[in-house]
């Protein structure tokens, strides 16, 4: 569940970020944008568990969860991965010298060109990509999440 804290405090970063949170209010965010994503996509309980261990998806509606999250958070646009979101999300996350945020840009300039015509599909190849190109560079994908 640590990528929906990581990706939790984009979103709380932009709107409310005079504010601190607890730890607690944080999970229970992600936990509510998970829900409404997998509401609105159809993703079973399953489909949830799996993206939350980090399992690539393999049921449309868990591919289509991952395309919401994305989406939701401003890091997929127009089918597209966001390389400058996905910077920022890393410096908040991490502290804007931390060497993960270098390491998250080169992972989202190489997989910038993935696209494809349905929104779920290219929610499934960012995050290949993104595995791929994190073991070119010796690390694991989940441990910048």
């Amino acid at each position: 569940m640590k990528w929906l804290f990581v990706l939790v405090i984009l979103c709380v970063s932009i709107g409310f970020s005079q504010q601190a949170l607890s730890r607690d209010q944080i999970e229970e965010m992600a936990k509510k944008m998970l829900e409404e994503c997998a509401k609105k996509e159809g993703a079973s309980d399953d489909d949830v568990k799996s993206a939350i261990a980090h399992q690539p998806p393999k049921t449309k509606p868990e591919k289509c969860l991952h395309a919401c999250m994305g989406e939701t958070l401003g890091l997929i646009q127009n089918k597209k991965p966001n390389v400058e979101a996905s910077v920022e999300l890393a410096k908040m996350a991490f502290g804007a010298d931390d060497p993960k945020v270098e390491q998250s840009r080169k992972i989202a300039a190489a997989c910038a060109h993935m696209t494809a015509d349905d929104r779920c599909e290219a929610a499934v190849q960012m995050y290949e990509c993104s595995i791929d190109e994190a073991k070119k560079l010796g690390i694991e994908f989940k441990d910048l999440l």
